[in-house]
């Protein structure tokens, strides 16, 4: 009950006795006790005990009212935080939501480790969530969203699940946010990371790759050498594959993998002249020399290189050399895999 309309029934009701009563006897009432004598009207001590139960009920109707106010203010704030903690687990982002009574927090606390998916068919009627399901369902399929003029672009975690797959739509569609990536890593997830560098390796040349070598490991090394072939390089000079030798730490079977590219594009004379060069001060270059050396027929030499090393060494280069000396016009990468052509220890 409202305590403003309460307090004017009541408060009329006591009048209208006060004012019968005193119609009908307008005489007064003596009452004495504690040495203390009372002569009131007769209306007016009919109507005292009305006003103390009026004065009583409306604190009494004032204080559970209070009461209830808060509790009721206090769910709707939980509504709030319960719509907000819905909202953040359809965007795969659940929050450590705190509620305001116990009985939210003791059915809706699950809610801080879930992760809501809402199918596309679902009719949502609150829109704060609509929007969010709507979101979620166009990122993941393979939709670019512009997080930022939803205001969530710093709101989601870099690994983010629905984060991390608008990312990688963009990569999709947008070549020039491949360099973004690449330059400021470290605010993106490692999956957009890699993405963003296999996109990258199958498109840039050496000298592009030399501003992010410290991002590349040698699988990315390898897929930029399957591109090369006798009409395109890709930049790759004895500088840049210097550099790239000395970044990603060249093991045997590296230096034959390098060896076969350049193979395709540089001149016998170079390429000789640079595996010669880094023989000289490693000996992990000497298969990739000799590789070329048959790639490049220079079976004498061969001989010279077999003679000068122990018999224990290069199996599968001596093996494929007493085969060419059958006469046999096999090339050396038509009979062996070259990332086996390493001696295992």
């Amino acid at each position: 009950m409202r305590i403003g309309l309460y307090l004017f029934a009541a408060i009329s009701l006591t009048i209208f006795a006060a004012v019968i009563t005193y119609f009908i006897n307008p005489s007064y009432y003596m009452l004495s006790a504690f040495n203390l004598n009372l002569n009131l009207p007769v209306a007016l001590w009919i109507v005292l005990p009305m006003s103390i139960l009026l004065i009583f009920s409306a604190l009494h109707i004032l204080y559970y009212g209070t009461k209830n106010f808060f509790k009721l203010r206090a769910w709707r704030k939980d509504m709030q935080t319960l719509e907000d903690g819905l909202y953040w687990s359809v965007l795969q982002e659940p929050k450590g939501e705190k509620y305001a009574t116990q009985e939210m927090q003791d059915g809706a606390c699950f809610l801080s480790e879930s992760k809501v998916l809402v199918s596309q068919d679902s009719e949502i009627q609150n829109e704060k969530i609509k929007e969010a399901a709507e979101t979620v369902n166009k990122i993941m399929n393979g939709e670019y969203v512009d997080l930022k003029s939803k205001g969530l672009s710093r709101k989601l975690s870099k690994d983010n699940p629905i984060n991390i797959q608008n990312t990688l739509n963009r990569l999709k569609d947008d070549s020039k946010f491949i360099s973004v990536v690449l330059r400021d890593n470290v605010e993106y997830s490692e999956d957009v990371v890699k993405k963003a560098l296999d996109i990258f390796v199958g498109e840039a040349d050496f000298p592009q790759a030399l501003k992010y070598i410290n991002l590349l490991t040698k699988e990315h090394f390898y897929a930029m050498l399957e591109r090369i072939d006798n009409e395109n390089d890709l930049g790759l000079d004895e500088q840049n594959a210097k550099a790239f030798i000395d970044a990603l730490g060249f093991e045997c079977v590296d230096y034959i993998m390098l060896a076969a590219a350049i193979s395709k594009s540089w001149q016998p004379d170079s390429a000789l002249s640079f595996f010669n060069g880094l023989r000289k001060e490693d000996e992990k270059p000497e298969s990739g020399y000799l590789y070329l050396l048959f790639v490049y027929e220079m079976l004498s030499e061969v001989k010279d290189f077999f003679e000068a090393n122990p018999e224990n060494e290069f199996k599968k280069f001596k093996m494929f050399y007493a085969l060419k000396q059958t006469g046999t016009g096999y090339k050396i990468s038509e009979l062996l895999d070259i990332s086996t052509l390493c001696d295992e220890d």
